[in-house]
């Protein structure tokens, strides 16, 4: 039995020196597991691509056709968390709403090998009719996932919603109708998280078969790196004023980060790292310095750029002037693996403590 590609996916990474990212993997959902054995479709994953290939007859034809518009649904789940931190997926995508389940970025093909992206949200409204003969009505909601409801908002317009009683799980609603009209509306406003839900979804990719158009069909994710001010605490025995902290972009040209001393600054203005850090290292006539230094510009995360953060004291000498001296020449920089913000210290051998 011969078998051609079906549909191919591709996920590149601006973070990474090869564009290839390895740290995705692709799922399929329960109904596309079966519809692939349904049509002897094969799936075929790898670290960065991942394959459908579909079997063919001796006319190579598909053995079973797939019936246009069906839709196969792809998980798209991070195996490494730290791939989040470098990662920024889509302009209008907060990452805390897809861990929390209350957004993912949804993918869909089109005629172009750039996957489509947009923003999806569980929030779903309904409204129903509802006429209230009695004093109380047991409300059976229909066609409503209720089981997967998180949290929801029941509303009777015009009436006070204390009058509504919902327990979570139940698939039923009691209304307290005293004071409502016969007919009167209800609005059922829920955020439905959906069965397959867990912190590692970060989206999902729908292909829709009417839109192969031929096999063999090559499609892409494109994710940009995440930026952020990269912040390094400095603490030393070195003179404040002689610290320098600079980012070596090349050979002639490099970014001087602003620096700031923490004891100066008003205790509201602190970030909770920083208050923590002048009650452990309090002065106490030890000359410890505290140097907050922060990149000017929100600095990309990448590994495609050869670049070294490097720690130096400039001071002035009487013989040779103004010298410069590299503390500490290869600061860890922000990755996968560190963090934004970082805590170093340096010490001349007689004040180490």
């Amino acid at each position: 039995m011969r078998y051609e590609s079906l549909f191919n996916i591709a996920i590149r990474h601006a973070y990474f020196k090869d564009d290839r990212c390895r740290d995705f993997e692709l799922v399929p959902d329960a109904e596309s597991t079966r519809a692939f054995r349904q049509y002897g479709l094969l799936w075929r994953p790898s670290a960065d691509t991942w394959k459908v290939v579909i079997p063919l007859d001796d006319n190579q034809k598909p053995i079973k056709a797939i019936p246009l518009g069906k839709v196969f649904r792809l998980y798209i789940y991070a195996k490494q968390p730290g791939v989040l931190q470098v990662s920024e997926f889509h302009k209008d995508f907060r990452l805390s709403a897809a861990l929390k389940g209350e957004a993912l970025i949804r993918y869909t093909n089109n005629d172009t090998e750039l996957l489509d992206a947009d923003i999806f949200t569980f929030e779903q409204s309904d409204r129903f009719q509802v006429q209230i003969p009695d004093e109380k009505e047991i409300f059976y909601l229909q066609g409503t996932p209720v089981s997967s409801i998180s949290a929801a908002d029941f509303i009777l317009e015009g009436i006070q919603s204390g009058m509504i009683q919902y327990q979570k799980g139940e698939k039923r609603i009691f209304i307290d109708s005293r004071e409502v009209p016969a007919k009167t509306w209800l609005v059922l406003r829920y955020r439905a998280i959906p069965p397959w839900w867990s912190s590692g979804i970060i989206g999902f990719i729908d292909i829709k078969t009417d839109l192969l158009g031929k096999m063999g069909r090559n499609y892409r994710i494109n994710v940009e790196q995440e930026s952020a001010d990269w912040t390094y605490y400095i603490v030393t025995d070195i003179p404040y004023d002689e610290l320098r902290l600079d980012l070596q972009e090349n050979e002639n040209q490099a970014i001087e980060f602003t620096k700031q001393d923490l004891r100066k600054i008003t205790e509201k203005d602190l970030l909770p790292i920083e208050q923590w850090m002048i009650k452990k290292y309090p002065e106490n006539g030890t000359g410890t310095v505290l140097s907050r230094f922060r990149s000017p510009p929100p600095m990309p995360y990448s590994e495609k750029q050869i670049r070294i953060a490097q720690l130096k004291q400039q001071k002035n000498t009487t013989k040779n002037g103004q010298v410069t001296v590299i503390l500490k020449p290869n600061l860890p920089i922000p990755s996968q693996d560190n963090n934004a913000s970082q805590i170093l210290t340096y010490f001349t051998k007689s004040n180490k403590p």
